[in-house]
Formats: structure tokens, sequence, C-alpha cells
């Protein structure tokens, strides 16, 4: 069972506004999604990682849903 919270806890705890961090995250999604017996690839993207995730892959008949999502952000503020 999930507990979501834990995991935005997990989340945010990243500075993906930092590179090392980006890496860091990505590493975390992806062991996070291959625990739930997903079948992950990582790809490079102008030295950034990028995840693609799949259920059930080889099913012919199966249909095909695309969920995107992101964890970079930019810098903020500090005081923010």
């Amino acid at each position: 069972m999930v507990d979501e919270r834990v995991l935005a806890q997990r989340l945010i705890s990243y500075d993906t506004s930092r590179a090392e961090e980006l890496v860091a995250a990505a590493g975390f999604v992806k062991g996070w999604l291959e625990s739930r017996d997903l079948e992950v690839s990582e790809h490079d993207h102008n030295g950034l990682p990028v995840l693609i995730a799949e259920a059930g892959a080889g099913a012919p008949d199966a249909p095909c849903v695309v969920l995107h999502g992101h964890v970079d952000v930019v810098p903020g503020n500090p005081e923010q």
C-alpha cells in the first residue's frame, strides 16, 4: 500500500533545480516504479534523465494510456 504523503515528502525533498538532485530524483522514481513491476527504460535528453515506464508491455490488444509528468523545477527565491 502506498502512503501518498510519504511519497510526496520524498519527492519534494529533492532540489531538482540542481542537475545532480534531478538525477537522484529520477533514480528514486525509477526504483519506485520498478518495485511495482513496471518496465522502466532510462534515456538522456540534453544531459537530463527521461524515464519511460510500461505496464503490461507486449499485450497487443491493450489500450494505450500516456501519463506525462516532470520532476524538474526552476530555482525559486530562498525567502519564499
